[in-house]
Formats: structure tokens, C-alpha cells, sequence
């Protein structure tokens, strides 16, 4: 794809960042390291299924998306085609976030925004864990069953997706 196609997609996009995210994602492969004004997430959000009386069914329930919330500016991120059982390597502005929303493959929105938040920082790969919910279609509920859980298989997972993100920059000579 040239320069000017580039540019030209660029301008026809204006306004629309998430489709250019998801675009530039789609097209290098690798996620690239922070600048001082951005931050990489990383999370990891499933859902499996529960019965009507709350005990977990450990059934993938089929999660599409899931939104982040930043609470210091009020911007939803919508993050989906996820990888099943891996690591979601997002870009996100620094701040204080909460576990927005997430939907699931029987077009069921389930909100949540409560504790735990987490800070995301400036120009750093941050870590926000495994989360997974249950979900109970017949009765229309859900429950958060962990969050910020198994950091350190999250990290070694992102490291082996995406090792380009964590090679050390060299110094300028």
C-alpha cells in the first residue's frame, strides 16, 4: 500500500480513531511500544456460563467484545476480535479505568463499571490480568468471578505474541 492510498484512507477516516486502530492492528501484526502520551494495556476478559441458581458451568459463554471506561476523561474503548485464551494488547490514554461492559454472542449487553478499578500509566505497558464473568442467560445476570488475576501468565503470554513490544530500545550512539 503506498503513501498516498495511506494518507488518503487517513483523510477519508477523520473521526473515526477505532476504526483506524483496528486497521493499523490488522495490518502490522505487532503492537508498538508507548510514546509518552499513550499507554499498552494488557487484559485478558472471558465469560463462561452459570445456571439459574449461580453456580459456575465452566462453558466459554461466547464473549465478543468488551469496553473499557476511562474515568478521568469519560471515553469508552471497545475492544473485539479477541483471541480465546489469550491476551488482549490494547492502546489506551493513561488514567483510571473500570470494566465498562462487555457483550456476549447472544447479543446481550451486560454492564458493569464497578471495583476494582485500575490506573493505567503514561507511556508504559501496563498489566490488567485475567477477568471473567458468569453469565446466566436464562435469568438474564451476571457476577464478576476474578479480576487482576495470574498477572504473571498474562505478561508471559503478551511476551510471546507480541515480543517486539518488550525488546529494550537502544540507546542512540
Amino acid at each position: 500500500m503506498g503513501r498516498e492510498t495511506v494518507l488518503n484512507m487517513r483523510e477519508n477516516m477523520k473521526g473515526m480513531p477505532y476504526a483506524t486502530l483496528l486497521l493499523v492492528a490488522a495490518c502490522s501484526g505487532q503492537v508498538t511500544k508507548p510514546t509518552a502520551d499513550e499507554s499498552v494495556l494488557l487484559i485478558q476478559v472471558d465469560a463462561i456460563l452459570q445456571n439459574n441458581k449461580g453456580s459456575s458451568i465452566d462453558v466459554d459463554a461466547g464473549l465478543l467484545v468488551f469496553k473499557l471506561k476511562n474515568m478521568d476523561t469519560g471515553r469508552v474503548y471497545t475492544f473485539g476480535d479477541l483471541r480465546k485464551n489469550a491476551p488482549a494488547v490494547v492502546r489506551v490514554a493513561p488514567g483510571a479505568y473500570c470494566m465498562y461492559a462487555f457483550n456476549t454472542y447472544m447479543n446481550m449487553e451486560f454492564s458493569y463499571c464497578d471495583s476494582p478499578y485500575f490506573k493505567v500509566a503514561a507511556g508504559e505497558v501496563n498489566n490488567a490480568g485475567r477477568w471473567r464473568f458468569g453469565v446466566s442467560y436464562e435469568t438474564h445476570t451476571f457476577q464478576l468471578l476474578y479480576s487482576m488475576h495470574a498477572l504473571d501468565d498474562v505478561l508471559a503470554q503478551a511476551k510471546v505474541l507480541n515480543p517486539s513490544l518488550f525488546k529494550l530500545r537502544q540507546a542512540a550512539p
